[in-house]
């Protein structure tokens, strides 16, 4: 079974979070994890901006990732 992902499709300018977390129907606490670690990964890429060359594609493959395993519908145990 192949899972098509939205997210790779993306303009990452036009990227917003929020609208993001919220397609995926998340539990209001993992969704606001998810948006607090997107910020503070932004913040951390802004603050070593020099030293991150590639980190916005990390954070991309980071979100493709997170899209993936929710596709999953694990367990949480």
């Amino acid at each position: 079974m192949v899972a098509v992902r939205g997210s790779h499709l993306l303009n990452p300018q036009d990227f917003v979070i929020e609208q993001w977390c919220s397609s995926l129907k998340l539990p209001a606490a993992t969704e606001k994890s998810l948006i607090d670690a997107w910020y503070h990964a932004q913040a951390k890429i802004a603050e070593h901006a020099d030293k991150m060359e590639n980190a916005v594609l990390t954070l991309q493959s980071g979100v493709e990732m997170v899209e993936i395993l929710h596709e999953m519908n694990m367990d949480s145990e």
